[in-house]
């Protein structure tokens, strides 16, 4: 379900902080599954290309994005 039109954007601003914390590995230590990092970096793709599209930026490295995922997922699993 969807967030409701008067709450979207602090909802979706609480999840995003839990999100990025997800991807703090002095803050979490868990592994992200497969299937949640592919949804991670597309989310960030998408938000970045709106960014784009809305001239707040000029570009971005898809592979820095996905790299970001990674990084943590390597490091969790050294650490195990």
């Amino acid at each position: 379900m969807g967030n409701m039109s008067y709450c979207r954007f602090r909802n979706t601003n609480q999840a995003l902080d839990d999100c990025l914390t997800a991807l703090d590995p002095s803050e979490n230590e868990r592994e992200i599954s497969e299937e949640e990092e592919q949804a991670g970096v597309e989310m960030f793709r998408r938000f970045l290309e709106y960014c784009i599209e809305t001239e707040i930026i000029r570009d971005y490295d898809v592979t820095r994005v996905s790299g970001v995922f990674e990084e943590h997922r390597t490091e969790v699993k050294s650490n195990l």
